[in-house]
């Protein structure tokens, strides 16, 4: 519950700088109001329906442990590296996801850095059963590794193939709606088989689906060039995220 207080008190600082250099600090940002138990609890329920949800749960954790631990480090040691604290908050949340779930079998996307002048979008969904309440998500990035933007939103009652379909559909909408759409190739990456199929083969879906893939397939016209493709999942590598 210190990480709010932390970080507004480091808004013209080291630690400012810090936070929105990363991926996972950007995500955190995005979650942050001024009610701390509210910050809270947008964080945790994001992690709902997500593949590694209760990874995600523990990494507030992590981050508001290491940042006070950083502060620490400054006010009382005058020292404190930026580049370090990230590392060890990932090296920390592996320990504790190791000691508190030592058969977990984690599903990471590996992540490669898209030719030069392209964007890559990772999209990626998750859902309760074969039957439930959905969630989609996805990461843009350059050919640099900066991230550009991300989005995350729970879809409603459907199936993971349904899901991961309007994942793609997601991707492609905030594409086209932007200018990337006419002056960047769009690499869009899925580790859904069956979705990639349809977007690239639209009689192939099934009726229940024939209306998302449709409105996907207006959305394919207006981007000037791009690709989908599949990424398997691998338990070693480095998230597209």
């Amino acid at each position: 519950m210190l990480l709010l207080a932390i970080v507004e008190r480091e808004a013209g600082g080291q630690t400012k700088n810090f936070i929105n250099q990363n991926y996972v600090y950007g995500l955190l940002c995005k979650s942050v109001h001024e009610d701390p138990m509210i910050c809270f609890q947008s964080w945790y329920e994001l992690g709902h329906g997500m593949r590694n949800g209760k990874v995600w749960k523990m990494v507030f954790y992590a981050i508001a442990w290491s940042i006070w631990l950083f502060r620490n480090e400054v006010d009382f040691k005058g020292k404190g590296n930026s580049v370090e604290t990230f590392d060890l908050i990932k090296l920390r949340l592996a320990w504790w996801v190791k000691a508190k779930w030592p058969k977990l079998n984690l599903c990471i996307i590996m992540w490669e850095e898209p030719p030069l002048g392209s964007l890559k979008f990772n999209i990626d969904a998750a859902c309760k059963g074969c039957m439930g309440e959905a969630g989609i998500r996805g990461v843009l990035k350059d050919d640099k590794g900066s991230m550009l933007l991300i989005f995350s939103k729970v879809v409603g009652v459907m199936d993971s193939n349904a899901a991961e379909l309007m994942a793609l559909w997601e991707g492609f909408q905030i594409i086209v709606a932007s200018d990337w759409a006419r002056s960047h190739n769009i690499i869009f990456e899925s580790n859904s088989h069956n979705a990639i199929i349809w977007v690239l083969n639209p009689h192939q879906v099934s009726w229940r689906m024939r209306s998302t893939i449709m409105k996907t397939e207006g959305l394919k016209l207006k981007i000037v060039s791009w690709s989908v493709r599949q990424v398997p999942c691998s338990a070693h590598g480095k998230r597209g995220g």
